[in-house]
């Protein structure tokens, strides 16, 4: 990979500057409570004005950084359900209202977008050892995703298709799918062979 610029020399100065605190600087150890996804796309008979969107709904280990993201999905899936909603019409005097379904919609369009999210951020902490798994699974579930995923940001580093795909799909861009595309698995077969020690 490639920089389209250097580095500028102000970037530098500064890891300098913090290089001469390092003895100062004051590191906590810091334990984070569990993750969560509450299933309201699962739940019966809720209110029609009822939503819930970002960490109300789901909180991911913070390491990720998609809190915001998540939030932002939420809104979106607000947004196309109440475009979709049957309100009143432009020019009519009659109040508007939402439809008995509107929470269970809501929740469905919510649903598609950050399901994706909490996948595969677990399928990241079942990685780690000191990760407690949902029960009735293991932390060896979605193994063959992580050995696939720590090939493929090697093959990120020399290949443009690959790099392209993991920009896109890490900014929510493009669908998972678009990392396992057949030139982009042969690709990283090939780095499995080649390199059968990482």
């Amino acid at each position: 990979m490639v920089a389209a610029s250097l580095i500028p020399g102000w970037f530098f100065e500064v890891l300098d500057i913090l290089n001469e605190i390092d003895d100062q600087a004051v590191k906590s150890r810091v334990r984070c409570s569990a993750s969560i996804f509450t299933r309201y796309h699962d739940a019966k008979d809720l209110p029609a004005n009822f939503i819930a969107i970002g960490d109300s709904i789901m909180k991911l280990n913070p390491i990720f950084g998609h809190g915001c993201t998540q939030a932002v999905l939420g809104v979106a899936a607000l947004d196309s359900t109440l475009r979709k909603a049957c309100c009143t019409e432009v020019g009519s005097k009659a109040p508007p209202f939402l439809p008995a379904n509107f929470s269970r919609d809501f929740f469905a369009a919510q649903r598609t977008k950050i399901e994706p999210i909490w996948d595969t951020t677990k399928i990241v902490d079942y990685g780690l050892p000191t990760t407690v798994p949902i029960p009735g699974e293991s932390l060896s579930s979605g193994a063959l995703i992580r050995w696939y995923q720590r090939r493929f940001q090697l093959l990120v580093f020399t290949d443009k298709d690959a790099c392209s795909a993991i920009w896109h799909v890490r900014s929510f861009l493009a669908p998972q799918i678009d990392t396992i595309q057949p030139s982009l698995v042969l690709k990283v077969l090939w780095i499995a062979i080649t390199h059968p020690n990482l």
